[in-house]
């Protein structure tokens, strides 16, 4: 089983369950599973997402304090956290190649 696979029966178990009172923590610990799917795949802004809608689940069903809440909002953090690296990366290699571009034009003879 791929994780695509896993996520898509994760998203049909929230289908068939729909949105009830009672379900609100299940609910919320399903997108957690979808989103650390989406963190293994490397596919950060999915994975941000779906933490966001557990979270807004947890924070208007559960007490503050509650466990599940905390852990989401530590997820939530390992997330953000990998993509600002990805962004630093990218700024970096961005940099580089702007530095070879303006190595590389200096050279060049003008006309």
């Amino acid at each position: 089983m791929s994780w695509d696979d896993a996520i898509d029966a994760w998203k049909r178990s929230l289908e068939l369950n729909g949105i009830d009172s009672n379900n609100h923590r299940q609910e919320a610990r399903i997108l957690n599973k979808i989103e650390i799917a989406y963190y293994i795949k490397d596919d950060l802004y999915l994975s941000y997402e779906s933490f966001e809608k557990a979270l807004q689940i947890q924070e208007a069903s559960l007490d503050p304090c509650d466990e599940d809440i905390s852990v989401t909002l530590k997820n939530i953090w390992i997330v953000r956290v990998r993509m600002k690296e990805k962004m630093g990366d990218l700024i970096s290699r961005g940099l580089l190649m702007l530095h070879v571009m303006n190595s590389v034009l200096v050279k060049l003879p003008t006309v």
